[in-house]
This record gives structure tokens, C-alpha cells and sequence, in this order.
């Protein structure tokens, strides 16, 4: 047998024992799936701001948390919608617009559109407005959204239980029950902007995956904007980043069983690698 053969045979050897071991870990994609959609049911219950619907987001949402992740939770305002082009409102719904000037790619400022009669006064759309004199525009301030959600969270939450420790770190408020079980919330809004998922859409192909099925789903799926800006930008407490949490998790979920294992492989590295830096 030459070196080159039993070479190649030690790599498969390898493979199939790195293949049953993430099996027995849980990391199957019948078991990341199942995972993903007990979490989400499971954190339906934790306590959240009014005027938000919780989505469950990273790691574990996607349902493949390792030992020290987070449970990353979206609040996404009811009834508010950012666009990139004008909207027919029928009196429902607080329309938001983009503004790219000046913002680095996947960052936008925010300016009202059009808000409803019934809405005028609304606490946090003015404790968040902030006038510029030089655009004449109201834009939206993600540094006041932090403050404002986040501190009202903080009561709310210590009103209700007050074994419930709460700490505001960067745009999240994270809520620690227990020494082994905290979770981390993240105030958002709705986005509808073609631009980047259509350029995500009709970039080349190279390769089989995703399929197009997927790729045309996904391309319809809204994002949201998240209350943190560039931090390279002298404008970064009127930016917002704009992510697609959910288009990600789907994709995730059309990966292979071979694919969504070399992906744990990945996040389990990048972890190895964030602990040795911290030991360092």
C-alpha cells in the first residue's frame, strides 16, 4: 500500500470518527433543528418590553450553541417599519426611511416618514428624535434607543424578579438568572430594503449551495436595524446596522448534515481560538 493510500485512508478513518463524536454531542442536523425550534419555544416565556415580539438570534437560535454561548434575543418594535422607498400608510404603521449618506456599508441613519395621528406622542419616538439643523431632517438616535429601551427593560425586569441580575453592555441588555444561564436582548426594528439582498441574489454562483429555491426565499425575507453604529464613524450615535437575522438561521437550516457539522467545527475553532487569546 503506497503512503499516499494509507494517507488518504487515515483522513477518512478520521472523518467518520469526527463525524459519529459530533453526532453524540448533539451537532446531527435532526438534533440542530429540533434543538433551534425548542429554544424558541422554550424562551417565548422570558419576561420582555412591552411593544416587542422577542426573536430568538444567534447560536442559538440557529441551534448550534456550544458550552459558553449566550442566548442572544432580538426585540422587534410592533407596528414600525424602516424602508428604503416611500410607503402607502394607511394610519397603521410607523414608517421610517434610510439614509446612507455618508455611512459605511451596512450602516444607515434613520428619519421619520410618516407617523400616525394616534402615535404623535409616542414616549420613545421622541425620546429618541434628534433634529439636524443642517438636513433639516428628525433622525433617529441609536445611542438615545440603547438608553431608553434599555433602561426601561432593566426596570421592568427588576420589578418582576428580583433575583434577576441586568447589566447594559454595548446595545444589548443582558439578564443573568442563573451563574450558568443568561441571555442577551437586542432592541430592532423591521427593515424591507432591496438593495443588499438583491445584490446577494444576483452575485455569480460558483457553487451548488444554497439552491435557488433558497436563494429566491430568502431574497424576499425582511431584515432589521439594530441600535449601534460604526465605531469609526464620528456620526456613529445617529447609525444603525442592518442585519437579516432570519434569512441567516434559514439558511443555516437548508445546510447538509456534512455542511451544518463543518460549520460547528468553525464556530468551535473561532471559540478555541477567542479562549486563547482571553488566556493569553
Amino acid at each position: 500500500m503506497s503512503q499516499q493510500t494509507m494517507s488518504k485512508q487515515k483522513d477518512m478513518e478520521l472523518s467518520l470518527i469526527t463525524n459519529s463524536v459530533l453526532d453524540n454531542l448533539g451537532f446531527s442536523k435532526k438534533q440542530i433543528m429540533l434543538r433551534s425550534l425548542c429554544i424558541g419555544e422554550r424562551f417565548k416565556f422570558i419576561p420582555s418590553f412591552s411593544g416587542f415580539t422577542a426573536l430568538i438570534a444567534g447560536s442559538s437560535g440557529e441551534g448550534v450553541p456550544l458550552a459558553d454561548s449566550d442566548i442572544d434575543i432580538m426585540n422587534i418594535l410592533r407596528d414600525v417599519i424602516c424602508v428604503d422607498t416611500g410607503f402607502d400608510n394607511h394610519g397603521e404603521l410607523i414608517i421610517l426611511g434610510t439614509d446612507y449618506s455618508e455611512t459605511a456599508p451596512g450602516y444607515t441613519r434613520v428619519v421619520s416618514i410618516s407617523i400616525p395621528d394616534n402615535l404623535l406622542f409616542s414616549p420613545l419616538f421622541h425620546a429618541i428624535s434628534v433634529y439636524d439643523t443642517v438636513s433639516r431632517e428628525n433622525f433617529l438616535s441609536s445611542e438615545k434607543m440603547r438608553f431608553f429601551t434599555g433602561h426601561n427593560r432593566i426596570l421592568l425586569n427588576v420589578h418582576q424578579r428580583n433575583d434577576i441580575k441586568t447589566d447594559i453592555n454595548g446595545p444589548s441588555v443582558t439578564l443573568t438568572y442563573s451563574p450558568s444561564l443568561h441571555s442577551d436582548f437586542v432592541d430592532s426594528i423591521y427593515f424591507y430594503g432591496g438593495n443588499y439582498l438583491q445584490k446577494w441574489e444576483n452575485r455569480i454562483k460558483i457553487n451548488a449551495w444554497p439552491s435557488s429555491e433558497i436563494v429566491n426565499e430568502v431574497s424576499e425575507m425582511e431584515g432589521y436595524i439594530v441600535p449601534i453604529g460604526d465605531k469609526q464613524s464620528d456620526m456613529q450615535s445617529l447609525e444603525w446596522r442592518i442585519c437579516y437575522t432570519t434569512a441567516e438561521k434559514k439558511l443555516v437550516s437548508s445546510l447538509s448534515d456534512i455542511q451544518i457539522k463543518a460549520y460547528v467545527l468553525l464556530k468551535m475553532c473561532e471559540a478555541g481560538g477567542r479562549r486563547v487569546k482571553l488566556a493569553a
